[in-house]
């Protein structure tokens, strides 16, 4: 069976629109007029004004969303342990940090922290003959 359709069909309006409706309220225009010019209910238009005058701004508010699984101790953690070992492995880092999370999260924690840990490869070890070559 598919999912039921959304149960709101509010429109978001960008920022620069809810500006936009707020200069012409503040330029003297009625809410129907507003409404009119830019194509969206008076409602909307006075909702818009009410909540420009509370928040002194038309930025979105960011949603409440899921909570993050690492806290900022964990990952201040997990910044100390790379530190001390550049080349450990996320697993590793897992373990050590003693963590209940997957390896994915703690390289999406970093990837969000700006932090591209790759792991060094491993080399071959040098043979007797590399080391001849060396000294002649």
């Amino acid at each position: 069976m598919p999912n039921p359709p959304p149960k709101t069909t509010r429109q978001q309006h960008s920022p620069h629109k809810r500006t936009r409706i707020v200069a012409l309220h503040e330029a003297g225009l009625t809410y129907r007029e507003i409404a009119r010019r830019e194509g969206v209910a008076p409602g909307t238009v006075g909702g818009i004004c009410k909540r420009y005058r509370d928040q002194e701004s038309a930025k979105s508010l960011p949603r409440s969303g899921r909570p993050r699984i690492l806290n900022e101790r964990d990952i201040r953690h997990i910044l100390r342990l790379l530190n001390e070992d550049p080349s450990i492995s996320y697993e590793q880092l897992r373990r050590k940090a003693n963590l209940e999370c997957s390896s994915e999260t703690i390289k999406r924690e970093l990837v969000r922290q700006g932090i591209r840990h790759i792991r060094t490869p491993a080399r071959p070890k040098p043979t007797p003959q590399h080391t001849e070559n060396k000294q002649s």
